[in-house]
């Protein structure tokens, strides 16, 4: 679903977001017992046997909406090929609020601010509010298979404040929030969520150009941003995950080998006539951004008392 012109007042209430139909699984690589279908194929990389996966956001505010308030709440995104949520705001207060994100890649939210700057170098307009409360988000698988590039829970961009509390947050390639990209530190507050399982940290925080600070919960108050208490470093024993995909993520392993030898007669040929020399490079994964049964995800409201998505509203 894309928004592209007015948006203000928009709510979006109790829908169920999955790309597991459209996207393209490998049928032999990173194969996951008790999981449907191998890893999730790029979009550059086309199946045997039907299309190519779509890389689209499942939902998506382009940056030319016009603003205004909007809410999206008691929704599950899942299996997303790029980005679950990501959105432009203008102005007003975006609020995200008791949704189930699961198995989605690079960040399961990212929204950013739009209005323009005002003059000055260095200055920067803070556009509107960024509300992201009582939501469960777990499995945030990276852009590339080799998982060094995203897989974010939370992605903290510019222009706009942001307010992030009671969250399940866990499971994340990278960072479960990741505040990389110079938004303002006073703009931004953490508080009362639960992180776990996060492979490079539960935050990631650049003070400075060409820094990268990776940090545990219970390390928050170090952090220098306008309010960070609460947080918890735990692991939820009441989330009712699908064991097989929980397993597979814990495992998942990427690997490359390369076969090159100088002194075959094709290379020994290639370096007679000055031509570079070649070989060739493998690579596989255990498992990246397979296929999460929709319906499991429902079972994810409700799961811990006070925290991440509830019944009914928080």
């Amino acid at each position: 679903m894309r928004f592209t012109q007015d948006v203000n007042g928009t709510v979006l209430d109790n829908l169920v977001f999955d790309d597991g139909e459209r996207n393209a699984y490998h049928v032999k690589e990173g194969i996951v017992k008790g999981v449907q279908g191998g890893r999730l194929l790029p979009p550059t990389e086309r199946p045997p046997v039907g299309f190519p996966t779509v890389g689209e956001p499942l939902l998506q505010f382009v940056s030319a909406t016009t603003g205004g308030d909007v809410v999206v709440q008691h929704c599950v995104f899942v299996n997303g090929s790029n980005f679950a949520l990501q959105a432009g705001h203008r102005s007003g207060k975006f609020t995200v609020k008791n949704n189930v994100f699961i198995a989605n890649k690079m960040a399961a939210i990212e929204i950013y601010g739009t209005c323009a700057n005002p003059p000055g170098p260095g200055n920067m307009s803070k556009c509107g509010e960024v509300e992201i409360a009582y939501n469960t988000i777990l499995f945030t698988w990276s852009r590339t298979k080799d998982f060094q590039d995203m897989g974010y829970g939370v992605r903290v961009m510019t222009k706009a404040g942001y307010t992030i509390h009671h969250n399940i947050i866990g499971a994340s390639i990278l960072a479960g929030v990741d505040h990389t990209r110079f938004n303002k530190n006073e703009w931004i507050a953490v508080d009362h969520n639960i992180f776990f399982v996060n492979k490079d940290k539960d935050f990631h925080f650049s003070p400075a150009s060409n820094t990268r600070l990776r940090i545990d919960a219970k390390d928050f108050d170090d952090i220098q941003i306008a309010s960070v208490n609460g947080n918890k470093n735990e692991i939820p024993k009441t989330l009712q995950l699908n064991t097989d995909y929980l397993e597979g993520y814990l495992s998942a392993r990427y690997s490359e080998s390369t076969d090159f030898d100088r002194n075959s007669p094709s290379n020994q040929w290639r370096s007679i006539l000055g031509m570079n020399m070649q070989g060739t490079m493998s690579s596989s994964v255990t498992m990246f951004a397979n296929k999460y049964p929709w319906k499991e995800a429902l079972l994810l409201f409700g799961n811990v008392q006070g925290y991440g998505a509830q019944h009914g509203s928080p």
